[in-house]
């Protein structure tokens, strides 16, 4: 084994000192370096102190990110659950109003078998009276040869729209037709009436 002996060695012209390391071959290894100046050393530590400041300030930067993170993530899981909540919701609504049109929709058919049952003349008196897109429905779900003796039974200011209603449902247009045609076919069931 080669002994190590440490020699203290003046940096010329630094003003430091270096200390090293000699084996008994002569080479020198470094051991580390200390600073003997005052100037020196408030510098290091400034430097130092700014390091630290720096690395504290990444930590912190670090934790922010990560908390703001978690509240990032708590976020995502409260709207994926009100997402989830909201279809649950709107299949609800969708159910509870096929539910209400159903229901509506046996009513209608039984209105038209009772007006059916009925008296034409009796039947046209009590359909005249219903609005106008009930008495569209409830017309539209009876058949043709019950509903013919019905309408003619009707007033013409109600049998005339009823049917351009029905008329526009059976060829898939706009339910409700334009005004003015409304009152040409009243005007002209009025005339030929007369």
């Amino acid at each position: 084994m080669f002994m190590v002996t440490a020699l203290a060695l003046m940096a010329a012209g630094a003003g430091g000192r270096i200390a090293l390391a000699a084996d008994g071959t002569g080479r020198q290894l470094a051991s580390g370096a200390t600073t003997g100046t005052s100037a020196t050393t408030r510098l290091g530590a400034a430097v130092e102190d700014s390091l630290i400041a720096r690395g504290n300030a990444l930590d912190a930067r670090e934790r922010r990110a990560a908390l703001r993170e978690q509240v990032i993530a708590g976020l995502e899981r409260r709207l994926v659950a009100q997402s989830a909540a909201l279809a649950t919701q709107q299949a609800d609504i969708a159910r509870a109003t096929a539910a209400l049109q159903s229901a509506r929709d046996a009513r209608v058919q039984m209105l038209a078998r009772v007006y059916t049952a009925m008296k034409p003349r009796d039947a046209a008196r009590q359909m005249s009276e219903l609005p106008p897109e009930l008495l569209a429905a409830v017309a539209g779900e009876m058949r043709e040869r019950a509903l013919a003796p019905v309408m003619a039974a009707m007033p013409p200011a109600v049998a005339g729209p009823l049917a351009i209603k029905l008329a526009d449902r059976k060829n898939d247009r706009l339910a409700t037709p334009p005004a003015n045609s409304v009152e040409d076919h009243v005007g002209a069931a009025q005339a030929s009436a007369s």
